[in-house]
This record gives C-alpha cells, sequence and structure tokens, in this order.
C-alpha cells in the first residue's frame, strides 16, 4: 500500500504561499503539450519534497497553474508556473526554490527566476511576442510589405476549427505590431484570455514551417497580477 503525503491532508491551521517560477521551454521539451507539462512540473514539485498543497476531491493533485498555455512546438521565454505550498523556513528563499526545482525537472526546461507571490491572486498574460527566424532573408521585404497590409485592415476574419465545426473570428484586435529585423517579430494581445494563434499569425503573413531556420519562440511576455500590477518578466 502506498504511503500518502502528508501534505495531501488538510492543514487548516498552516498558513499557505504561492511560488512563482519564470521559466523557458526548448529543444525537445517545446513538443509537450500544455496538459503534459502540467504533469511535469506536479511530478517535479512532489519529487522536491515540498509540503504541497492539494486539491480536494476523489483525485487530488498540487496546487498548481501554467496560465499561459504553450502551442505544442513552440519554444519560450518568461514563461510562468505558480504552486501553492504550506509555508516552511527552509522555503522562504525563492532562489533555493528555483535550485530545488530545477534538478527534478527534464533537459529543455529552465528556471529564470523565482519570488513568493506577495499578494493572494494569479497572474494572467496580456501581451506577448511571436519570434519567427527565416531561412532565406530575401523574404523579408515580401513578409514586410505583407506586415503593412495586415496592420492597415481594421477588421481579419479567420476561420477557426472549432468543436464542432468552424467559427469566424476577427484576429485584429489581437495584433499589436510587427516588426522585421534580424527576424519577423509579432507582438499579440491577449485579451480576456483570448488571442491570435500562432498558426493564424502564419497564415497570414503567408509563412510556412518549411521558411523557418529555428523553431517559432514565444518571449516578452507581460503579465498582469489579479491585484492589477502589470509585471515584465523579461526584465
Amino acid at each position: 500500500m502506498s504511503q500518502v503525503p502528508e501534505s495531501r491532508g488538510l492543514h487548516p491551521e498552516l498558513s499557505t504561499m504561492t511560488a512563482v517560477f519564470s521559466f523557458g521551454v526548448s529543444g525537445l521539451a517545446r513538443y509537450l503539450s500544455h496538459a503534459e507539462l502540467m504533469r511535469v512540473f506536479q511530478r517535479a514539485a512532489v519529487r522536491a519534497g515540498w509540503p504541497l498543497q492539494f486539491s480536494e476531491g476523489f483525485n487530488p493533485r498540487p496546487r498548481l497553474s501554467l496560465p499561459f498555455p504553450k502551442p505544442v512546438g513552440v519554444e519560450t521565454e518568461a514563461d510562468l508556473a505558480q504552486i501553492r505550498l504550506y509555508r516552511r523556513p527552509d522555503l522562504a528563499d525563492p532562489g533555493s526554490l528555483a535550485d530545488s526545482l530545477q534538478r527534478q525537472l527534464p533537459a529543455g526546461i529552465v528556471i529564470e527566476k523565482a519570488w513568493i507571490m506577495p499578494v493572494k491572486g494569479c497572474y494572467q498574460p496580456v501581451l506577448a511576442q511571436y519570434q519567427l527566424f527565416l531561412s532565406d532573408h530575401r523574404e523579408l521585404e515580401r513578409i514586410r510589405s505583407r506586415a503593412h497590409f495586415i496592420l492597415q485592415q481594421g477588421c481579419i476574419l479567420l476561420d477557426r476549427p472549432m468543436r464542432p465545426g468552424q467559427r469566424r473570428v476577427d484576429v485584429r484586435p489581437f495584433l499589436d505590431r510587427i516588426d522585421l529585423n534580424e527576424c519577423i517579430c509579432v507582438q499579440y494581445r491577449i485579451i480576456d484570455g483570448a488571442t491570435i494563434r500562432v498558426s493564424e499569425v502564419m497564415q497570414l503573413l503567408e509563412v510556412d514551417l518549411e521558411d523557418l531556420a529555428r523553431p517559432i519562440r514565444r518571449r516578452a511576455v507581460q503579465w498582469v497580477l489579479s491585484a492589477g500590477r502589470k509585471v515584465d518578466i523579461a526584465q
């Protein structure tokens, strides 16, 4: 019979805290789905031996969230994981927490920094960037012209596959700007949890995966704490 970790019980007399980890995903780890990445962090937190707060019910799980689901195949920077813990003196140092979690994570997932959330709440993304690196830089001028045309539009309707069928969505409100230098940098908004998909970005720019020299990267995420304070993790 397996032993149930002490942290799975209810501890109403103990105070809790939320540890927040900024992390990046690269290499083969970029092929993990959101659900798989959640399980990776859950197992890493359990192996780290932390006093985790678990959900209630028949299938208790660590109270952990990744508030910005990552598209499969896309690398990320400044992503966030939030883990709910019971307070313990040896867990007060964010640097030690980051090192402890990093030791349990697979290759390709790197903890960038850690901190204890100062107030109750959760982080939500409001702005981010996709970077697309072209194999042939001669295509940049064509795409620059295409980007200029896109941003001049007041409405951009795309058919988005849904279950069942599909739905027509105006993606123009999500597009903030498109810059072209060494790569294509598309800055986009997240509005009430909705945003433009990376496949839709590529469709609009008329770029295929075969045109890219390296994996797509999501970076420069700007976060808002539920209390209303903006936090740029990349800085």
